[in-house]
């Protein structure tokens, strides 16, 4: 029997995450549709829908809560890596590839082409169901290097830096990435890792409280701010849609990396506080 302490809060935001991964999946095809625009539904689903996709930065922010302070030596972390990610990743792409094998033309483009077409699917952050898991490979391998960042004795002033640094990163590869996908994709899931970053190592920065999360005005404001930007952007995506107004910056929101969704996802992630510690025995 080992004890083990959990943070009731981190675990709660977890729970939503997951709710909202579903709801993204589901309920947004409602949303998207024109014959449902502006209805009492529509209004209803759309704040749902536009909150759901912090989901996956909240997963980033979760995960480098928990690993950035954890001390393991290099070698123990790329056993976990190994174990943890890329087994899982590896079944699961094979699993994927096996569905996509029973609706791939084998005669016309054989099995070289097959091949090419899921290589290019895992590496493609929009097409492959799979590019979160490739993302965290990339930021799991690098744990090492962010615990001794997190572990210098400075105040957190090096994970301040290079956090601050990231999400300005982070904010341009959105502004850059969203209008160039119209023509073509600029970004693979090997360089898309580099603008989730941030939330990875302000994960950290709130577990070491090298940052003051606990300003929840600033947090309701960041989450209501954000929220109403997207369903502005929506709104407005849905009635060019209907207008056939060509409009480059439709669906911006839809971009996880976008302005709004950062908002919403930090002042989500800071509202709890996590306060709340628990210890449990594990056998």
């Amino acid at each position: 029997m080992s004890m083990r302490e959990r943070i009731l809060n981190l675990d709660l935001i977890r729970v939503i995450a997951m709710v909202m991964v579903v709801l993204m999946h589901t309920v947004i095809n409602f949303t998207l549709r024109t014959d449902f625009f502006a209805t009492k539904l529509w209004f209803l689903l759309e704040p749902a829908i536009a909150l759901s996709r912090t989901a996956v930065l909240l997963f980033f922010m979760i995960s480098g809560y928990l690993m950035t302070s954890k001390r393991t030596s290099i070698k123990e972390n790329f056993e976990k890596t190994i174990k943890r990610l890329c087994l899982p990743l590896a079944f699961f792409t094979f699993i994927d590839s096996m569905i996509n094998l029973s609706k791939f033309n084998l005669v016309v483009d054989g099995w070289f082409g097959f091949f090419s077409h899921e290589m290019n699917r895992l590496m493609n952050e929009k097409s492959s169901p799979l590019w979160f898991l490739v993302v965290l490979v990339f930021l799991y391998f690098l744990n090492p290097l962010w615990q001794k960042v997190f572990a210098q004795k400075d105040g957190g002033l090096l994970a301040k830096y290079l956090t601050i640094s990231a999400l300005i990163f982070s904010i341009l590869m959105a502004i850059v990435e969203y209008p160039s996908e119209k023509i073509g994709m600029l970004f693979s899931a090997p360089t898309y890792w580099l603008g989730y970053v941030f939330f990875y190592l302000y994960g950290g920065l709130a577990k070491e409280k090298f940052v003051n999360f606990k300003n929840n005005r600033f947090n309701f404001f960041l989450l209501i701010g954000g929220l109403g930007l997207a369903i502005a952007d929506e709104f407005i995506a849905v009635y060019s849609q209907i207008k056939e107004i060509n409009f480059i910056w439709n669906l911006y929101t839809s971009n996880y990396l976008s302005i709004p969704v950062m908002m919403m996802a930090i002042g989500l992630f800071n509202l709890p506080g996590y306060t709340l510690h628990v210890t449990t025995q594990i056998w």
